[in-house]
């Protein structure tokens, strides 16, 4: 969901003619974007790379 849901919100504020739905995708990107499981991904994902180092 990560992956594409960023994806599909940016065409969403591309091709939205009303408003509404550019807006609707904002909310959900940002949803998406403070989600603590992606930020305990990252998190993760950077110590192992300092460790590899």
């Amino acid at each position: 969901l990560q992956g594409w849901i960023p994806a599909f919100c940016a065409r969403c504020l591309e091709e939205d003619t009303t408003g509404f739905w550019g807006g609707a995708a904002r909310l959900l990107a940002a949803a998406v974007a403070a989600c603590p499981a992606r930020n305990e991904a990252r998190q993760d994902r950077l110590t192992e790379e300092r460790k590899a180092r």
